[in-house]
């Protein structure tokens, strides 16, 4: 996994995705104007609400901070949202939204989704629990 991108968070900081590092981490690319990305955001959070302290939740977005801080507030989501800087890595790349991946602690890519999921569900938390090892 190349760790040099680098994205910004809620006030608007750099953060450095070397920071996730021998972390478990869910990343997810969305938009507020992506349907099947806003369908998905309840199941997302209620992973991380079970997760949030285990797995590093990533939402990454091109929006504004405004738009997207707004929408969250509004849906009441507490997961941490990330505004691109860099090019996500080349093994990051996507072409649709939303996508989604599962990195496990080595870096290693070990689930990538297009489209929408159902991801509080058993086999995301058995892929978790297997990772958490």
């Amino acid at each position: 996994m190349d760790y040099g991108w680098v994205l910004a968070w809620d006030k608007n900081e750099p953060f450095y995705f070397s920071n996730t590092r021998n972390e478990v981490v869910f990343l997810n690319f969305w938009a507020t104007w992506c349907p099947p990305c806003v369908a998905e955001l309840p199941e997302i959070q209620k992973l991380y609400e079970k997760y949030g302290d285990k797995v590093v939740f990533m939402l990454v977005t091109n929006e504004s901070p405004e738009v997207i801080k707004a929408f969250m507030e509004k849906q009441a989501y507490l997961m941490p949202v990330f505004y691109m800087g860099t090019q996500p890595p080349e093994v990051l790349a996507h072409s649709s939204l939303p996508t989604t991946f599962i990195i496990s602690k080595d870096g290693k890519v070990v689930t990538r989704k297009k489209g929408a999921a159902k991801w509080n569900s058993r086999a995301t938390e058995k892929i978790f629990e297997g990772l958490l090892k």
